[in-house]
């Protein structure tokens, strides 16, 4: 779903201004992006970048994984994983597109309610 130039070149310029950039490109609404910030993971800047680096070099040595889903939920609003390579990738008759960004938790007040929609959604 990232270009391989595009994934080196953020583990070269990581940065805090790096990732508050891609924190804001999980959301598309700024409530949303203020709730994640109050609650974010605990990892520091460098636990992020050790696992960017090793998920590179795994890439790199394994190549992609196979496929273990059933159905893929896909945000047509991604910012991170555009919806097209991610439907281009994954096959049209295997996803299940939702009106949502990269982070879609907060739209829904539950995962049976994800779930529910994604099922009533092609």
């Amino acid at each position: 779903g990232i270009e391989e130039k595009a994934f080196d070149s953020m583990i070269r310029h990581f940065s805090t201004k790096t990732l508050m950039e891609f924190y804001r490109n999980m959301f598309d609404d700024a409530g949303e992006l203020d709730q994640f910030l109050l609650n974010k993971p605990q990892r520091t800047e460098n636990d992020i970048l050790h696992e960017l680096v090793h998920i590179r070099k795994y890439y790199g040595d394994l190549g992609s994984a196979g496929n273990i889903f059933r159905r893929i939920l896909v945000g047509s609003r991604d910012r991170i994983f555009p919806a097209r390579n991610q439907i281009r990738s994954w096959g049209r008759e295997n996803c299940s597109i939702l009106k949502a960004p990269h982070f879609p938790f907060y739209g829904w007040t539950s995962w049976d309610a994800l779930i529910n929609e994604a099922t009533t959604t092609s």
